[in-house]
């Protein structure tokens, strides 16, 4: 796959052992667990209140070997005045959505949506979408809420990236809330996970019907 889609950045196999855990059992690789569902992860963490302002991404393969990334800051709907490095969200996007298609091979290949919670999906895509006067993407209808995973898989009880990155011993890079630095530390964490053999499954999914939400852990 990387060598199709561009220049190998990072292999998060090998960060994926940075982190010391305090459980003796999680602190050794093992190979990922195989869900033939899944080719590709996307770490995605927007930022935002009352709209989002900032869309990054990262996007590995199921062995945790980086093939893109994506950055957008992106101007919020009440803001007129065009500004040099945000764009309106309808082309944010756009591009993302691209992407996708460009390293799934146009569908071929099975990507999922990480996420360190169920907001990104669950509320704030289907949010922003109808300020913005648009459907909700087909690829936000399904996620993995990483804390989930890891407090089924550790028995834990993280509640946000800093808990996760402290129970795994994985030190913070760069600054908590910039989503361009948040991408990065969940996608160590989620490598964190894969090869210690958790599986990696989705945790939310939202009904193309009528737009209800099912969760595999209903909190």
């Amino acid at each position: 796959i990387n060598a199709e889609y561009g220049e190998e950045r990072l292999d998060y196999k090998s960060l994926a052992d940075d982190g010391r855990a305090t459980n003796p059992r999680l602190r050794h690789l093992h190979e990922p667990v195989s869900d033939e569902s899944i080719d590709l992860y996307c770490v995605l963490d927007l930022e935002g209140k009352e709209e989002i302002i900032e869309l990054p991404a990262l996007i590995m393969t199921r062995k945790c070997v980086e093939v893109a990334r994506f950055h957008r800051f992106v101007r919020p709907t009440t803001c007129k005045t065009p500004t040099p490095h945000a764009v309106p969200f309808t082309d944010a996007l756009r591009d993302l959505t691209a992407l996708f298609d460009r390293v799934t091979r146009g569908g071929e290949l099975k990507l999922v949506v990480v996420t360190c919670g169920d907001w990104d999906l669950k509320t704030q895509i289907p949010h922003q979408c109808k300020i913005s006067r648009i459907p909700v993407p087909r690829w936000a209808l399904r996620w993995c809420n990483i804390k989930h995973v890891f407090n089924k898989f550790t028995e834990g009880k993280a509640t946000g990236m800093a808990a996760l990155l402290g129970q795994t011993g994985i030190p913070l890079v760069g600054q908590h809330h910039l989503g361009a630095d948040d991408v990065v530390n969940i996608a160590k964490v989620l490598a964190w996970l894969v090869w210690r053999g958790a599986p990696i499954v989705a945790t939310g999914w939202r009904d193309c019907a009528d737009g209800g939400v099912q969760q595999l852990y209903p909190e």
